[in-house]
């Protein structure tokens, strides 16, 4: 198993911008290439990890969702930043990821936005957050909590959360190798890449 020295290199916040679909088909091919023909029995094991820290899962949807507690914590962070933008509403997600961005002289205020905006449902905010918390930029660093969100952003169909998900099972990076379960996310992502080109193309 690699050391976590090498898991916070091929951390889950490595991948920078979307992946065109020649970058997706490299990934891909690469990603089949490493596949051993025996099964690791190392790692984490993706169906043990549970929700990230504040969720808890439905079970009849089998998802994750926020707590009674966290749904009344973010409603109080909400009417304060509606509080200091001076809006009689609250900021949407897209408004908060926007804040969170700017906020690159002060990461703490940039996990804690993004880690709202997370809890909103926002994918991308999902993936950000597990980036951060994999290299304790902003908050402490935590390998177990960022592969929950980064499988929470996989889940809810972030394209790179699903290839770097992919590529963590197929090579036995800190999870459990699993060849079909790699298979499976990046055949998902794939799709998610076509439906988001055809959707450019309508």
């Amino acid at each position: 198993m690699p050391s976590r020295k090498t898991w916070k290199y091929l951390g889950i916040g490595f991948a920078g911008g979307v992946f065109g679909s020649a970058g997706l088909a490299v990934v891909a091919v690469t990603t089949i290439a490493l596949w051993p023909s025996s099964p690791s029995t190392s790692g984490v094991d993706l169906t043990d990890i549970g929700c990230p820290s504040g969720m808890m899962e439905n079970m009849r949807t089998a998802r994750c969702e926020m707590s009674e507690k966290t749904s009344a914590s973010v409603a109080a962070s909400l009417r304060k930043l509606r509080e200091v933008g001076g809006s009689n509403r609250p900021p949407n997600v897209q408004q908060i990821k926007n804040m969170a961005k700017k906020a690159t002289s002060d990461e703490t205020l940039m996990f804690k936005l993004y880690r709202l905006a997370a809890f909103l449902g926002d994918a991308e905010s999902q993936y950000e957050v597990g980036g951060m918390l994999s290299k304790g930029r902003g908050t402490k660093e935590t390998d177990m909590e960022a592969l929950r969100w980064l499988h929470e952003a996989a889940h809810n169909d972030y394209l790179e959360a699903q290839i770097r998900l992919a590529h963590m099972l197929s090579s036995g990076t800190f999870v459990k190798k699993d060849k079909n379960l790699a298979s499976k996310w990046l055949h998902r992502a794939k799709s998610i890449r076509k439906q988001k080109r055809l959707a450019r193309t309508t």
